[in-house]
């Protein structure tokens, strides 16, 4: 017998006109190339008063086949940080291993490549999930010339050069740096997060040129402890223009991302996606304060954390602290 293959509805027209001139039901397999006990239930399948109906046998077929779809397990939280991460162009691979590194800090689900594809592949239509698939599965791939129309920092020192210890959280002092982009960039969040304990320091900057910045930046390092202080990985955005000055003023080393991967910062990426869901939906940071804006990191700093064994990164970095301190 050959590989079992569905019954499509034109095999079922077929059996109909077949069934009608009196085939027996061997007769018919034989004819349609099916087995003669799939043809029989079939037959038993499309019954209709006593007569074979292949558009009752299609309904039937069609209703089975969404029975055997797997529920997905993503839920809206877990789904918009895969879908903002599907928007920075990760792949549904580096997705799916975010999720289960980084970004497990209790509050997703933790799900497959294949369940992203699948999901995608359930939750958008026509030719917009043709060229969403087509995006996501030419990610990564070498393009033509180069694309980068930035200028350039002087004098940076990329990621490749930062010590192993910072990748593998050995040690505490390490931390992230990004700007979350108000409505029409006419407001600015600036994000620094350690590595280690997941904690953050988020500031309100109605102007982020590289000096207001990088000043801001220094104020909340200013109520760190200097142990706690050894490394800041950041974007080469215009904004960290100044951090040659930057890294005199703090005595500390800042590293810089390769352009377009904002995976080498995921701690920080991840933490920008709490941010905003607490947020609430507010995106021109105007209308914020900066009460509000230290309430948001409190909130965050109070949170238990997978990651960190369901203490919270108030909790461990303060223990960072006592141990480093």
């Amino acid at each position: 017998m050959q590989g079992y293959t569905r019954t499509k509805s034109i095999e079922r027209e077929r059996i109909l006109v077949l069934k009608q001139i009196g085939y027996t039901q061997r007769e018919i397999a034989l004819d349609i190339g099916k087995h003669q006990s799939t043809v029989s239930r079939e037959l038993r399948k499309g019954r209709d008063n006593g007569t074979y109906n292949p558009l009752l046998a299609q309904r039937i077929s069609e209703k089975r086949a969404l029975s055997r779809i797997p529920e997905l397990k993503i839920d809206a939280p877990t789904w918009r940080v895969i879908n903002n991460h599907l928007g920075l162009r990760w792949s549904p691979r580096q997705v799916a291993e975010f999720l289960h590194g980084e970004g497990d800090d209790g509050t997703i689900v933790l799900v497959s490549e294949k369940t992203i594809y699948n999901y995608i592949e359930l939750h958008m239509k026509g030719e917009l999930k043709k060229l969403a698939l087509q995006e996501l599965r030419q990610h990564g791939k070498a393009r033509k010339g180069n694309t980068e129309r930035r200028g350039k920092l002087p004098n940076m020192t990329l990621i490749d050069e930062r010590p192993k210890e910072v990748d593998a959280r050995i040690v505490p002092g390490h931390w992230e740096s990004d700007l979350i982009l108000g409505a029409n960039h006419q407001s600015a969040l600036s994000v620094i997060v350690e590595r280690k304990s997941r904690y953050v320091l988020i500031d309100l900057l109605l102007s982020y040129d590289a000096e207001s910045v990088r000043k801001s930046i220094e104020r909340r390092f200013k109520k760190m402890e200097p142990e706690l202080i050894k490394s800041i990985t950041c974007d080469q955005g215009k904004e960290m223009a100044q951090h040659e000055l930057l890294t005199a003023k703090i005595k500390t080393k800042v590293y810089f991302c390769h352009p377009h991967s904002p995976w080498e910062k995921g701690t920080c990426e991840n933490t920008n996606y709490l941010i905003r869901d607490m947020l609430d939906g507010v995106t021109d940071f105007r209308t914020l304060t900066k009460t509000k804006v230290t309430r948001v990191a409190t909130l965050l700093n109070q949170r238990p954390r997978q990651t960190l064994g369901f203490k919270t990164p108030e909790f461990a970095i303060k223990q960072l602290c006592t141990e480093s301190c």
